[in-house]
């Protein structure tokens, strides 16, 4: 949401969609009361497991591209999904290693996309 009013207080128009996926059930539904709340009424948030099963896809299956993009990826956790990134048909992990740890797959996170796209991504500490 705050990326929603940073947008409208800088060009003054809610000419802008927000999108996300979320894998824990309680914490989509708290984004989706939250959203409700504030007034953001064009959003997509999905609720299931981004290396697993992306749902922000286009019409013919392939992975939405977003002009920004704020991360929190889940690569601190024991069982993040470290063996569906080995094998994922959208080929967002390139270097095909075993990933073990957030400081190695950061790179593969922030892939690149069409000129002009931006990202930031959270990471946990120590990471």
């Amino acid at each position: 949401m705050k990326c929603g009013r940073l947008i409208r207080e800088h060009t003054g128009t809610k000419r802008y969609a927000l999108f996300g996926q979320e894998a824990i059930g309680s914490t989509w539904a708290l984004v989706k009361m939250n959203l409700f709340l504030h007034g953001e009424e064009n959003h997509q948030i999905e609720w299931g497991d981004t290396i697993r099963n992306p749902k922000l896809r286009t019409s013919d299956d392939m992975l939405r591209h977003f002009d920004v993009v704020v991360a929190n990826p889940p690569f601190s956790l024991d069982k993040w999904g470290t063996e569906a990134a080995e094998t994922d048909k959208f080929a967002r992990f390139l270097h095909r290693r075993r990933v073990s740890s957030c400081s190695r797959s950061a790179p593969e996170c922030l892939q690149g996309g069409p000129n002009g796209q931006r990202g930031s991504l959270t990471l946990p500490r120590p990471c």
